[in-house]
């Protein structure tokens, strides 16, 4: 259900970044999706993942980042570190693919960082392709 509902709220905020949002609601929704993501983080723990074994989803909807928004995110990771972790579905290989967190994840390794904080999302949690890609849309 939090991941489910972190997802909603992601899409929620991406949709509403298109159009003039007004700061205080995007700021409560922001939260909403900083407090789901601590509360999987309790469930299933944080972790400090090597940003080398992370692969982006192949089948994410979203193929262009606007280079601005990358190096805004950038400058914001060097002035206030990571203030979210990312979300990760572990693979059976032993790397793990980019469920949510796409936009820290290509400003980090532009920064040549060599982890990125990360809670999990256990591969049974995630669903049928086309389930997940509403919720990545």
């Amino acid at each position: 259900e939090l991941e489910t509902e972190i997802v909603r709220l992601r899409t929620e905020i991406e949709v509403l970044n298109q159009k003039e949002l007004d700061p205080q609601e995007k700021q409560a929704l922001e939260q909403k999706v900083t407090e789901l993501t601590q509360k999987l983080a309790q469930q299933g723990g944080e972790q400090e993942v090597a940003i080398e074994l992370l692969d982006r989803d192949s089948d994410q909807p979203r193929t262009v980042f606007a280079k601005g928004i990358i190096q805004a995110r950038a400058e914001s990771l060097q002035r206030n570190g990571q203030q979210t972790p990312i979300i990760l579905v572990p693979l059976d290989n032993g790397r793990f693919k980019l469920f949510d967190g796409e936009i820290r994840w290509r400003p980090a390794k532009k920064l040549k960082w060599a982890t990125l904080r990360a809670v999990f999302l256990p591969l049974e949690k995630v669903g049928e392709r086309d389930q997940v890609f509403k919720q990545q849309v």
